[in-house]
């Protein structure tokens, strides 16, 4: 949190306690523990001057701007970055078919459909 004092002094400090009207904390170069008193929405200090108090998620933090330079890349990038867009993650089809993966040097293995009648036919040539 951040303290800013009516002569300007601004002191980064951690909080040790927050009750409704009353906060506890300490900063650097303080011996004491700093207790600060809310009176009609203002914080108070103990030597009765009024205080702003920041806290850290109260801060308007300022992002970078990205430029068109960050965001220049080669053709071919811009191509990988396409295709993996629009095909998923999976590596490109290379000019021999992909080894199987139970077996090396196996080729793979044709996918086919099985339908419950033929595994009622199957199950019929068993018996």
């Amino acid at each position: 949190m951040t303290i800013t004092c009516p002569h300007g002094t601004v002191l980064e400090a951690r909080l040790l306690s927050h009750q409704d009207n009353e906060i506890r904390a300490v900063a650097a170069g303080c011996d004491d523990t700093l207790v600060f008193t809310r009176f009609n929405s203002t914080w108070i200090s103990e030597e009765l001057d009024p205080v702003v108090i920041e806290f850290a998620w109260q801060r308007r933090r300022t992002f970078p701007v990205t430029s068109e330079d960050n965001c220049v890349c080669s053709k071919e990038l811009a191509n990988r970055l396409v295709q993996s867009l629009l095909h998923g993650c999976e590596p490109e089809m290379e000019s021999e078919p992909p080894q199987s993966p139970f077996r090396a040097g196996a080729t793979p293995v044709e996918r086919v459909r099985i339908v419950d009648a033929d595994l009622a036919s199957l199950a019929a040539k068993r018996v």
